[in-house]
């Protein structure tokens, strides 16, 4: 039997959805394409839960040394930590790939 862990938004990985979606919903006037997208990124999470292991530790020192892993969902990536004992996803950020992720962490 498989055991689903639950995720938790840190409050900057919901500041990181609230300011895509505002750009979304301002630079193109695309609220539906701005609902789709949290969607796709909740989707993801969900996902997330069934297999947190998924993805490895990150290969960045900084990120590594922090217990973070990249979870990437499309032209995004979620950072995250499991807890093990509490069976938790933190969600701790949420970047375009083309961030520049590291110096924000």
């Amino acid at each position: 039997m498989q055991i689903c862990f639950k995720y938790k938004l840190l409050n900057l990985a919901l500041l990181d959805l609230d300011v895509k979606y505002d750009y979304i919903v301002k630079n193109f006037k695309n609220v539906q394409g701005a609902e789709n997208f949290l969607k796709k990124i909740y989707k993801a999470f969900e996902l997330l839960g069934n297999n947190p292991y998924i993805c490895p530790l990150a290969r960045e020192r900084k990120l590594r040394n922090q217990s973070v892993r990249k979870y990437p969902i499309g032209d995004y990536v979620a950072l995250y930590r499991i807890d093990e004992k509490l069976k938790i996803i933190d969600i701790i950020r949420v970047f375009h790939q083309a961030q520049n992720y590291i110096k924000q962490m």
